[in-house]
């Protein structure tokens, strides 16, 4: 996001540093609303927290302002804080105890592993394509990842 708000919204790097700070100031307390959201059903208030960073994507896509996308981001982040939590919790809820440590470092792997697959592939397509293609990829994948993830785990 650093260079989006840089290359295509023009914001200085003292600007994006302070979005950057305030986004993680304000997903630092978001994360204490994950438990709040829990009480709904972790499985619900989860997919419901990922599916709603789907419109986030989208509205970056348009092409908004830099405050509209200031506050995109934080949101964006802080929906992506709570839902983190609430998955991390639910998956150790359906992990037998002996297996947990296991299973969290299988995580780890896998998220970074795709992070940085993700990464390079958004630096290919983004050069070659912009940032819409990016954003409405984003958007539509958030959808369907959530949708099927709340599709195999309901039945739990």
């Amino acid at each position: 996001f650093n260079v989006y708000f840089s290359q295509q919204l023009h914001a200085s790097t003292a600007v994006i540093g302070t979005i950057f700070a305030l986004s993680g100031v304000i997903c630092t307390v978001a994360a204490f609303l994950a438990p709040a959201a829990g009480r709904y059903g972790r499985l619900r208030a989860f997919s419901a927290s990922r599916a709603l960073t789907a419109p986030i994507f989208v509205l970056f896509w348009l092409h908004p302002g830099l405050l509209v996308a200031a506050v995109a981001y934080t949101g964006r982040n802080t929906l992506a804080t709570i839902s983190g939590a609430l998955e991390n919790t639910f998956a150790m809820e359906v992990m037998p105890a002996r297996l947990r440590a296991t299973v969290a470092s299988w995580r780890s792997f896998f998220f970074n592993a795709a992070w940085s697959l993700g990464s390079l592939v958004a630096g290919v397509v983004v050069t070659r394509f912009g940032y819409d293609v990016i954003f409405l990829a984003s958007g539509i994948l958030t959808v369907l990842g959530s949708a099927a993830y709340f599709m195999r785990f309901a039945k739990r």
